[in-house]
């Protein structure tokens, strides 16, 4: 049985707008099927949660790799801090288009590659695929999308009262970094994991961001 809990540092970097990002790879030994690129969930969240999705796609005939977003887990930024989610989006065009994400395996195989993105990366993912083709852009350099339960609705309860809203709007504006109480991000691991030993792995996690700034409140 696979160990519960996430991978820690890695041991491979890559870089975006400046900052040292961190990669996390799993190549089959025979040329790939196909290549995926990984994008993980939420704000503070880290790659080193999908060691068993990337090996079960190694195992498979896959290759993946998986980045911690900027200001997220490993990676360096300000953790948590998006200051605008279009970066967020340029930073998977340059992860793909660069020699250290599954690019190198599609120009060395001529496989196809794929995004797969989870939850707040799927919705990066739909930004990414729906921002190219509304530009009239092609797609590429990935082949298509795959998405596992993407953030596209909130649910109503747990939007604020419209006057609250504006109030964070207001102090995104002049405090973007400041974070915001009762934003209780730690209750809702279990439902996310479903799995209590994996929800008990993210509570333990100390590079998982436990509160939710200004600026990505509203965005």
């Amino acid at each position: 049985m696979a160990a519960v809990g996430p991978l820690g540092e890695p041991s491979e970097w890559g870089s975006a707008r400046n900052f040292k990002v961190a990669l996390r790879r799993w190549a089959p030994q025979a040329a790939p099927k196909a290549a995926v690129i990984i994008l993980h969930g939420g704000v503070g969240w880290h790659s080193g949660y999908f060691d068993v999705f990337g090996k079960a796609l190694q195992a498979a005939g896959y290759a993946a790799v998986a980045y911690d977003q900027v200001g997220c887990g490993y990676s360096e930024g300000v953790p948590g801090y998006v200051d605008s989610y279009e970066e967020v989006v340029g930073d998977l065009q340059m992860r793909l288009e660069e020699d250290s994400s599954p690019m190198q395996e599609q120009k060395r195989y001529k496989c196809p590659v794929f995004v797969y993105g989870e939850s707040a990366g799927g919705l990066l993912a739909l930004r990414h695929g729906v921002g190219r083709a509304a530009a009239g852009l092609p797609p590429g350099p990935a082949e298509g999308y795959l998405l596992s339960g993407p953030l596209v609705k909130i649910k109503q309860e747990m939007i604020p009262p419209p006057c609250v809203v504006g109030i964070v709007k207001i102090l995104s504006r002049f405090f973007p970094r400041l974070p915001l109480p009762g934003i209780d991000v730690v209750s809702t691991f279990d439902a996310a994991f479903g799995d209590k030993r994996w929800a008990a792995a993210g509570k333990a996690d100390p590079v998982v961001r436990r509160v939710m700034d200004a600026r990505m409140h509203v965005r």
